[in-house]
Order: structure tokens, then C-alpha cells, then sequence
């Protein structure tokens, strides 16, 4: 009797019952009553071609494929017909395995609906404990006054402070592109090398160092300029490409 080709797609599998299990379902099998000689043929299938692939197979997937070698020679013995015979027809080789089978995939369902739940609280913000703000032991309230008063103060700051207007951001107008510009016309206008620091004279901002770095970067990708230190983490010294004398500064 010839039999199908089975198609290996390899995929991700916790351990040999899950690639067990994967068999079963994709081939409509019986837990019960699992086909080993089939399910061992695509098991060693699926291991070759793991090896095919010089992927590394772990060894609990080799024992689980001497385990289905084990228990297809078992099966294939010839049946006595004495009382031994007997015996073992009410012990089936593949009764712990397929017990196995059933506990993982028992597991392995509960594990995935505990996942779904997982997710489905992460789409949630407890509201968590709050203390009271008066207690028993909390220090009685100054005459005059009483908790409904302190609650509608605290509601109307709340108020001004939401009710502020908004506050409008300006773009910073330092560029990659003026920074190039900037560093051409200096070294030009110098006739010499110059120091990184003459490039922002004052106390230059986080962005302002950040582009002014890209800048520098981008002439040397496009070998305008060359620059050199002297020692590590020393100053660092710009000068104009002989090539890019008289081109300008754009």
C-alpha cells in the first residue's frame, strides 16, 4: 500500500509531543488510536530535514524517535497464541504514549486559554487601592471646615490648571543642511585648519551638537572635507579637501 508524501513545513515546536500533536492534527489521525507506523515515518521525516537544514535537533526529539522505533518493532512482533499472547493484547505499547499525548494536549490548551486571558487583561488598567481620606485615626478638620469644602477647593484648582492655555512650541531653526554650509564657509574664510569648538563659539544645545555632528558626517560621505585628531579624545581639527578649493559652499 503506498502512501502519500508528507510535506514538511518546519516550524517551531516546544518538544517532541508538541511536534507529536502538530502530526496528528495536520494528518486527522486518531489520538487514541495513532497510526505509529505512519506518525513515525513523518517523525523521522521531520528530523531529517531539520538535519538537511544543519539545524540542531535537540535530544529529547531523538529519544522521542527511538520511543516510536521502540514501540513500531513491538507492533510488528508476531502474535502467539498462548496466554502471553493474551497479556499483551491488554497491553498496548503505545498506551503510555498516547497517555502522554493526552496530558500535553490537556496542558497545551489550557496554557493557550490562559494566554488569551493574559492578553485580554493587558487591554486593562486596574484601579488599584486607594486610602480613605479620613479615617478613625486621621486628626479631626480645623473649625469651619469639613471634607466637602477641602474636596471643592482641590476641584477648582484642578480646573484653573486644565483651563491653562497652550503653550506653543517653536521648531528649532538649526538645520543639517545650514550646518554644512556653515562649516564650508568657515573653513574657507580661515584659509586653515579650524577646531570643531569654533563651529559653536557659545554654549550650543544637545540638538544644535547632534546636527552639527550629522553635518560633519555628511562631508565627509561626500569628501568635502578631511578632519584628524591629534590624540584620543582630543580636539577635532577640520580642513577643506584640496579638490573642493574654489567650489562653492553648497
Amino acid at each position: 500500500m503506498s502512501v502519500a508524501p508528507y510535506r514538511i513545513h518546519l516550524e517551531n515546536f516546544e518538544g517532541p509531543l508538541d511536534l507529536l500533536l502538530h502530526l496528528i492534527k495536520e494528518g486527522q489521525l486518531d489520538i487514541l488510536d495513532v497510526p505509529i507506523s505512519l506518525v513515525t515515518e513523518q517523525y523521522l521525516a521531520y528530523l531529517r530535514e531539520m538535519r538537511r537544514l544543519d539545524l540542531d535537533v535537540a535530544s529529547d526529539f531523538l529519544v522521542m524517535a527511538a520511543t516510536l522505533l521502540q514501540i513500531k518493532a513491538r507492533l510488528l512482533l508476531p502474535k502467539q497464541s498462548t496466554a502471553l499472547a493474551e497479556d499483551e493484547e491488554t497491553d498496548d505499547p503505545r498506551q503510555e504514549l498516547t497517555q502522554r499525548l493526552l496530558e500535553y494536549k490537556i496542558f497545551k490548551t489550557l496554557g493557550a486559554q490562559l494566554g488569551e486571558l493574559e492578553q485580554s487583561a493587558a487591554n486593562y488598567f486596574a484601579r488599584g487601592w486607594y486610602e480613605p481620606l479620613v479615617t478613625s485615626e486621621s486628626p479631626p478638620l480645623p473649625d469651619g471646615l469639613d471634607l466637602q469644602d477641602l474636596l471643592a477647593v482641590l476641584r477648582r484648582q484642578a480646573m484653573q490648571r486644565t483651563s491653562a492655555p497652550p503653550q506653543e512650541i517653536k521648531r528649532a531653526s538649526v538645520t543639517v543642511g545650514r550646518l554644512v554650509r556653515r562649516i564650508l564657509a568657515l573653513v574657507r574664510r580661515a584659509g586653515r585648519e579650524i577646531n570643531w569648538r569654533e563651529v559653536f563659539p557659545g554654549r550650543p544645545g544637545r540638538r544644535e551638537l547632534v546636527s552639527g555632528f550629522l553635518a560633519l558626517l555628511e562631508l565627509l560621505r561626500r569628501r568635502r572635507i578631511a578632519v584628524r585628531q591629534t590624540e584620543l579624545f582630543g580636539d577635532i581639527l577640520i580642513s577643506i579637501e584640496e579638490s573642493e578649493r574654489g567650489r562653492p559652499d553648497a
